[in-house]
């Protein structure tokens, strides 16, 4: 018996042994899972907090960033309208700039004009003293060849006299007493040959009769002599004659020329006025072609020579048509 219950005891104390064991193990499981439990929410609350941390340090990072790209706008908006300040300012400084260009250049081309204003009217006022001298030479010349006792005509009157052997006419109020040099004709006149002609020569003793203009415009004949024994030219020649007809005077509205008698082309005429005026003609030639009624009156200073020293009236139905004067051959 006392085995058995040695045996008892035994089993008994390996039971509670075990249930000690178990008791412990059922503990330590607890107390195991009580930290693995402590540790989940240790950990728990460290991936919290750093959840939070990180929200946190990115709400900042955001936060941070915001005022970045607040300050980056602002910056950029202060950068822009700098720009568009100095730009405007470069622009104003253009403008200016072109503005005193402007004034500048105006300023030039006033002075420009003034000074060429000055220039012209220096020139005109050397121009005049010239013409004026020249004029007055010109003057002196006609007053020392109109001293010769044959020449002697009053310059100031209009008329010429009825005396038409005095072989005078007038121009532009200033008279021509024939025979005379071709360069006195031109410079109280203004008549003058063209170009080509008054490079031309006269042979030696000849005789030629030449158009004057003035305007291009054909104003009168005149009848040339050269009494040299060599050429000359048509400007150094003897003018010995005058003849002007209508043509010029109606056509080309040339000056008149007043011929002995104070006649001119283009005014009524009839047989009985010359005769008052010059005493019956030396001869008269009528010529009738339909409506053209033609009379010619000749008045010779000496008749046996009725080719030079003439004076010659052309009436063509009651009007003069043609005036000649020639005083020699």
């Amino acid at each position: 018996m006392e085995e058995e219950n040695k045996v008892v005891e035994e089993d008994n104390l390996v039971e509670n042994n075990v249930a000690e064991e178990n008791n412990v193990a059922e503990e330590n499981n607890v107390a195991e899972e009580n930290n693995v439990a402590e540790e989940n929410n240790v950990a728990e609350e460290n991936n919290v907090v750093e959840e939070n941390n990180v929200v946190e340090e990115n709400n900042g990072v955001e936060e941070e960033n915001i005022e970045v790209q607040e300050n980056s706008s602002t910056e950029e908006i202060n950068n822009v309208e700098e720009t568009n300040i100095e730009e405007s300012n470069v622009v104003e400084n253009d403008k200016t700039k072109e503005n005193e260009k402007e004034s500048e250049s105006k300023g030039s081309k006033v002075i420009y004009i003034i000074v060429i204003t000055v220039i012209v009217l220096l020139i005109l006022g050397l121009i005049g003293v010239l013409v004026y001298f020249n004029t007055s030479n010109e003057i002196k010349d006609d007053t020392v060849t109109e001293k010769k006792p044959k020449e002697v005509v009053d310059t100031n009157k209009y008329e010429v006299s009825n005396n038409w052997k005095e072989y005078v006419v007038s121009v532009f109020n200033k008279t021509i007493k024939l025979p005379t040099t071709y360069e006195r004709v031109e410079a109280l006149s203004g008549f003058k040959l063209d170009s080509t002609n008054s490079k031309n020569y006269m042979r030696a003793n000849s005789n030629d009769i030449v158009n004057l203009y003035v305007d291009d415009k054909l104003a009168l004949y005149v009848y040339v002599k050269n009494d040299k024994d060599e050429e000359i030219e048509y400007t150094n020649s003897k003018v010995i004659g005058i003849w002007q007809s209508k043509y010029e005077v109606e056509t080309n509205h040339v000056e008149k020329i007043v011929f002995p008698g104070n006649i001119v082309v283009g005014q009524d005429m009839n047989r009985d006025t010359l005769v008052s005026l010059f005493g019956e003609p030396s001869d008269v030639r009528n010529t009738n072609l339909e409506n053209y009624v033609t009379e010619d009156y000749y008045y010779y200073e000496d008749e046996k020579s009725i080719t030079e020293k003439y004076y010659r009236i052309t009436v063509v139905n009651g009007k003069i048509s043609d005036i000649y004067l020639v005083t020699e051959k």
